[in-house]
């Protein structure tokens, strides 16, 4: 490797490009953490944070070339400037991280709150199946112990859906809180739909209950009757999602 000294302005040159090189890609990549949301094309997205990232891998290289270059220079007061210019290149490389991180960890609630939204409504499709073969069943006049059966077997499908249900409520309540416009509007409508979910989840928690609790010689008429006012409230006009 040839370790020659530079010409006295080089090493300084590669040690203000690498800075601006960090500060403009640490510049990108927080911008776009910031800015980015559902709404965003998902390629500009990507495009922009992986612009960002090479020009901080770029600036990061030129900096270490700088100081590399620098330090062999024979005049002390020229390596004494390449430290300088170094140790501004580490100190700014600290501010593009934490400034990164800072973007990262403001916008991850948004991020995870749209994750929680969209397994909730994966999990409500699933809820929708297990409501349409229950109907279904009850359309074709079961015995009072196919009936049951159907009960039991929709309850216990059901309920591990709970847990995602809860989540996307929760996810739905931060964007409501938090966001603006169509978004905010959007999840107020998700917040009641996943709220209704969860009423069904209760339904359900009771089936089971009771089934366990207590003999049973066909299903009580309130079971219906609780079931099939969630729906009607699932599908008025202001609900969410015509999902289920």
């Amino acid at each position: 490797m040839n370790l020659q000294p530079a010409p006295a302005s080089q090493h300084m040159r590669n040690l203000h490009r690498g800075m601006a090189w960090l500060a403009a890609g640490g510049a990108v990549v927080a911008g776009t953490w910031c800015l980015r949301t559902i709404s965003t094309p998902y390629v500009l997205g990507t495009a922009c944070l992986v612009a960002g990232l090479y020009a901080i891998v770029v600036g990061v290289e030129r900096i270490l070339s700088g100081y590399r270059l620098g330090r062999v220079v024979e005049d002390p007061r020229e390596r004494g400037r390449v430290r300088a210019g170094a140790a501004a290149g580490l100190a700014l490389a600290v501010v593009v991280a934490a400034a990164c991180a800072g973007a990262w960890y403001y916008r991850a609630p948004y991020w995870l709150a749209v994750k929680q939204v969209n397994a909730g409504h994966a999990a409500a499709g699933i809820l929708k199946a297990i409501a349409q073969r229950h109907a279904a069943r009850m359309e074709a006049g079961p015995t009072s112990l196919e009936a049951l059966e159907s009960w039991k077997e929709s309850a216990a499908r059901g309920l591990p859906l709970r847990p995602e249900l809860a989540a996307a409520l929760e996810g739905a309540t931060y964007l409501k809180t938090h966001g603006s416009g169509a978004l905010k509007d959007r999840a107020g409508s998700d917040a009641r739909f996943f709220g209704l979910c969860l009423e069904w989840m209760g339904l359900y928690a009771r089936v089971e209950r009771e089934m366990r609790d207590r003999s049973m010689e066909q299903p009580p008429d309130d079971w219906t009757d609780l079931q099939n006012d969630i729906v009607r409230r699932i599908q008025a006009p202001d609900a969410a999602s015509q999902d289920t």
